[in-house]
């Protein structure tokens, strides 16, 4: 499915042919701004936006697992290219689908960016930009898909504003393990609540949702509580993602599902 914003933006955002993203493909993001605020301002809220995109992409939620080394800030802070009107930079491997696109339109609509855009530009491997991100609000398929899991994933949500994943393990987690299942799905959480998966009805720094308590550890599985869920529902396709990463990386999943 070709990539599709879910909001009419009010900012040119031209792309050019697949693949945008991904191992061996090096991409090119330029923002250029209108100079309604001084390009300090520009940096640092376009820099927050691009980390939350870059934890998204570290925790696997395109459907792509990143290596272990990966890091998307140093890139974020280090390679920057700036002047008067705009900031640039060349991302190298970083993982995810052309739909990911989709989830950095929906961070730069933030009341806090879209004012302050003139145009956007995504480029994989030099290729030119030769189209242009369409609105097209999907109530499915509008934000990367879940890739195929190997063990069985379900969402059983109803669209009530309160949910839980429960995952269960082939065996009780060790220590080291737990604590890095910890941190992938809390790091996650914060960055898809962040604007990533916006709804075309709602402003997206309003389409997020709330962590309610600490991980529920069982003895070989875990429960993680979300509530005042306003995001698209394809957030909950990356969280599945997500515990694909988690099954490659730390420990082996039985089973995983949503309600």
């Amino acid at each position: 499915m070709n990539p599709a914003a879910a909001y009419s933006l009010p900012f040119a955002f031209r792309i050019s042919a697949s693949p945008l993203w991904g191992d061996g493909v090096s991409t090119r993001l330029k923002l250029v701004f209108n100079g309604s605020e001084p390009m300090q301002t520009a940096r640092e809220v376009f820099t927050t936006k691009m980390m939350h995109f870059g934890v998204l992409c570290a925790m696997g939620a395109f459907g792509t697992v990143a290596s272990e080394e990966f890091n998307p800030i140093a890139p974020l802070i280090q390679d920057v290219e700036e002047d008067e009107r705009s900031l640039a930079w060349t991302l190298k491997d970083w993982p995810g689908t052309d739909e990911a696109v989709s989830v950095l339109a929906s961070l730069f609509m933030g009341d806090d960016g879209k004012t302050l855009l003139s145009s956007v530009e995504l480029s994989g491997n030099d290729q030119p930009c030769i189209a242009t991100l369409e609105q097209q609000p999907r109530k499915s398929g509008q934000y990367p898909a879940t890739r195929a899991l190997p063990f069985p994933w379900h969402i059983e949500w109803t669209g009530d504003d309160e949910m839980t994943l429960h995952v269960a393990f082939e065996e009780k987690p060790k220590r080291e393990a737990r604590e890095g299942i910890t941190e992938t799905l809390t790091m996650w959480a914060a960055a898809a609540s962040a604007g990533g998966y916006g709804i075309d009805s709602l402003e997206p720094l309003k389409c997020g949702f709330v962590v309610d308590e600490e991980i529920d550890w069982q003895n070989d599985g875990l429960s993680f509580r979300l509530s005042h869920f306003r995001a698209h529902p394809d957030a909950l396709d990356g969280l599945g993602n997500v515990c694909g990463l988690i099954h490659e990386r730390f420990w082996k999943i039985q089973d995983a599902h949503v309600a």
